[in-house]
């Protein structure tokens, strides 16, 4: 139930382009001009705010370049629509308690479990307890973390990051002229008319499982 949507949320940074701050802190229904949020239509994202990896909200983006709105490609706006579905206020994305998510636990408990191998220990049952004969090794699309690791020094190079790097590879490889590209990542203020970046957003597809426009 925790893995499917969250990670639905992470592939909506590469059809997006958002950092992963500005993600958890979309609320449903909320002041365009005074927090993140989704327009009615959800054609249009509004970037004001961001959560930490604390779990707290932060007024502002760090950058002026990040405050912004993001068009958003017809079809993928139809998702959101399903995705918000009949919530009315709150974090799109929270806990149970409607606190936003941390990014710790997205990584830990859905992006590493895809891309690392998984050693679940095997236990056995021994008088009133149990204890550890062994371990299963669950083979995934990368293998062992600490190999991958050690021959890049310490870091794996992979993360939620690589979901924005895909988008805005992407969008240059459609044609999308680098100063919308800029804007809609969070790199950098256009002057552009909204009507310029929305037939943009119209021509080009999510990116995500789409074809490729011609």
């Amino acid at each position: 139930m925790f893995i499917r949507p969250c990670l639905r949320r992470m592939t909506l940074r590469a059809e997006m382009g958002m950092k992963e701050g500005e993600e958890l802190a979309i609320k449903i229904n909320g002041d365009p001009d005074k927090v993140t949020t989704l327009s009615d239509d959800c054609r249009v994202l509004h970037i004001r705010t961001i959560i930490l990896q604390d779990g707290s909200e932060q007024d502002r983006p760090k950058s002026e370049a990040g405050i912004r709105e993001v068009d958003i490609a017809p079809e993928l706006a139809a998702e959101l629509k399903t995705l918000v579905g009949s919530q009315k206020n709150g974090y799109l994305f929270s806990t149970e308690s409607g606190n936003p998510l941390l990014y710790s636990n997205l990584v830990k408990n859905v992006l590493d479990p895809i891309l690392w191998d998984q050693e679940p220990p095997i236990m056995k049952r021994e008088g009133k307890g149990w204890k550890r004969v062994g371990t299963k090794v669950i083979p995934r699309v990368l293998g062992k973390k600490e190999e991958f690791q050690g021959k890049v020094r310490g870091r794996t190079g992979y993360g939620t990051h690589s979901f924005r790097r895909f988008r805005e590879t992407y969008l240059r490889l459609e044609g999308v002229p680098q100063p919308i590209v800029d804007y809609w990542i969070g790199h950098g203020r256009n002057p552009l008319l909204m009507s310029k970046r929305k037939s943009k957003a119209n021509r080009i597809s999510a990116g995500i499982g789409a074809k490729r426009q011609g």
